[in-house]
């Protein structure tokens, strides 16, 4: 008998679950109990210390037995997210033991929210991200955010994403830990191998954020240096979910320092705008990661970042004016990878291409012979359609369709302040952690 009765307390039903073995009916029926109760709320909260923490043991040992695409996986996920936020615990799989140890005396890389240390673990060579963290409240408010992403990163694995090895808190107050990319990102790698093939790059990079976007997670801070390129010359996406970290407005400094800090030539100009009406456009969405991903494409091909000639503050006000980065003179970026591009720098979100659109355009390019014979051998299995005559009509006669007009480069956004208001520019300074201009 494995159903719970009213009186059992949370802690009972935990100890049940762990004397079960994983995956057996009696498991998953208890299981199911839990987590589709209707009491399921304050079963979690009530958890507390090693009881948490061996019910997130549980949880996280009955996913891996789980199919991904079930109810019940993303029930026990949504389920393991939520009391790791609300315990800071993360469970024990994720954390690693004794064996890391940072090399040198200055960090290999810094960004705005944290700093990249070269490091070993058990001999082996790994990157060290460790977060900046100011104070004790600081600490608590992350950790509540990091913890709830984490589950999520550790259970992605793809060719075109960055290994996720574990957590750890022996060194620094917080840190991730991942493989170490010796080839650095692929801004630099294009610029060190001329010889690169820059379209089969932009297809790892693209191939990876499909591969999230499946999975519901959006990336929210896509750029050159978050794209690595490992031992076998393949483009791996990392940093993926730090920006609702980060961009939080009670975390790590957020306003200055968060992912958004120096992200701005690859943003969308919904996520610019500090005064939005609708605050839930201001997060990173799918949509976003479409409008950065358009901005690589043209920074790999380019051979240098977006508005290259333009200094961080003067981007902000050209994006949200309808300024677009000129078209790079490589030879890759055909015709009809040139208007995905624009495509996905539609003022309107919603009109954005998915992924799959811009990784097939990509492959399309790439590998013309090979969609060509796909594309022969597709019709050959379409029978020849019937044609049925039909007697003219004597109603009124129909008239042709106008042409569809020419694609067009997206028109200048109107705001609601015109782009030189001293007001909005401060503000939107501000947020980026600039100091305004007093000419």
């Amino acid at each position: 008998m494995s159903s719970t009765s009213a009186t059992e307390s949370p802690s009972t039903i935990v100890q049940r679950l762990g004397d079960l073995k994983p995956a057996s009916p009696q498991f998953n029926e208890l299981l199911k109990t839990v987590l589709y109760g209707r009491n399921y709320a304050d079963f979690g909260s009530s958890l507390k210390g090693h009881e948490a923490l061996a019910f997130i043991d549980i949880l996280d040992s009955a996913l891996e037995n789980m199919q991904p695409d079930s109810d019940l996986y993303r029930k026990g996920l949504r389920a393991l997210r939520k009391i790791c936020g609300q315990t800071r615990l993360l469970p024990t799989t994720h954390m690693l033991a004794d064996g890391l140890e940072k090399s040198g005396d200055m960090p290999a890389a810094s960004g705005g929210f944290a700093d990249v240390w070269r490091g070993t673990y058990n001999g082996r060579q790994v990157a060290i991200k460790a977060l900046r963290i100011y104070n004790t409240d600081d600490l608590q408010q992350v950790k509540k955010l990091f913890c709830k992403e984490v589950v999520v990163w550790r259970r992605l694995s793809h060719a075109n994403v960055l290994p996720f090895l574990g957590v750890s808190t022996a060194v620094f107050r917080l840190s991730m830990v991942s493989e170490w990319m010796s080839n650095g990102n692929i801004s630099h790698y294009v610029t060190t191998h001329p010889e690169a093939n820059r379209l089969e790059l932009l297809i790892d990079v693209a191939s990876g954020l499909q591969f999230l976007h499946m999975a519901q997670v959006v990336h929210g801070d896509l750029k050159g240096p978050n794209i690595l390129i490992n031992d076998s010359g393949r483009a791996c996406l990392a940093d993926f979910g730090l920006a609702s970290i980060t961009s939080d407005p009670l975390s790590v400094n957020a306003s200055t320092s968060g992912a958004t800090h120096g992200s701005a030539r690859w943003m969308a100009p919904e996520l610019l705008n500090p005064e939005h009406p609708d605050q839930d456009v201001n997060r990173p969405t799918e949509a976003s990661d479409i409008w950065a991903l358009a901005m690589v494409m043209v920074e790999v091909l380019g051979g240098h970042v977006p508005f290259h000639e333009f200094r961080n503050e003067v981007v902000i006000f050209k994006v949200m004016a309808g300024v677009r980065p000129e078209r790079p003179t490589n030879a890759a970026m055909t015709d009809e990878i040139w208007e995905m591009v624009h495509s996905c720098w539609n003022e309107d979100p919603t009109k954005r291409p998915k992924i799959s659109e811009v990784l097939d355009c990509l492959q399309r390019t790439a590998h013309p012979d090979e969609y060509k014979t796909t594309t022969v051998f597709a019709r050959a299995l379409v029978p020849e359609p019937t044609v049925i005559e039909k007697k003219p009509s004597s109603g009124p006669i129909a008239q042709p369709r106008a042409a569809a007009p020419q694609s067009q480069k997206p028109k200048a956004r109107q705001i609601s302040e015109k782009p030189n208001s001293p007001g909005l520019m401060d503000r939107i300074l501000k947020m980026f952690g600039c100091v305004p201009s007093t000419r």
